[in-house]
């Protein structure tokens, strides 16, 4: 039984060894130092109670256990990307509701495709679109935004 689960970045420090083909090379990838990454792998090792690289004069190799925690880093990290990535992307993408009003004339010729448009760039936007032929009271009507075309600013 493990003491404690391996850490996302010494799999990504193994990950990069294997890439890169030795310490001084994933250090540098890495923008860390060689004592860093030979730590790291120290930790994993010893986190996994085995030895993952077999190490010499001319370079590394994984060891069979090395080949296994190489394989499922590569889709771990993989997944934690994902993770990241997913996860990010809920404070960017718009969602929720709006609450659209418009004139009729404008808004059938020139909103109407834009929220089309709009609907489909953002899946997650709900959007109400309303057209009125009449000044509108945003608090009364329920709505967030008022568009229009007027020759006079009230």
């Amino acid at each position: 039984m493990l003491n404690s689960w391996p850490l996302a970045k010494d799999l990504q420090v193994l990950v990069e060894i294997v890439h890169s083909g030795s310490f001084s090379a994933a250090a540098a990838t890495l923008g860390q130092t060689p004592a860093f990454v030979t730590k790291r792998i120290q930790i994993l090792e010893n986190t996994l109670a085995t030895t993952l690289l077999n190490r010499s004069a001319r370079g590394v190799a994984l060891t069979e256990s090395g080949q296994r925690c190489y394989e499922h880093a590569l889709e771990i990290l993989t997944q934690y990307q994902r993770l990241v990535d997913d996860v990010t992307q809920i404070k960017t993408r718009p969602e929720g509701m709006i609450r659209i009003g418009c004139s009729f004339g404008f808004g059938r010729s020139h909103i109407a495709p834009a929220i089309t448009e709009l609907m489909r760039n953002y899946p997650e936007l709900q959007v109400h679109f309303e057209l009125f032929d009449r000044q509108i009271d945003l608090v009364q009507d329920n709505i967030d935004l008022d568009i229009r075309i007027n020759d006079e600013i009230p």
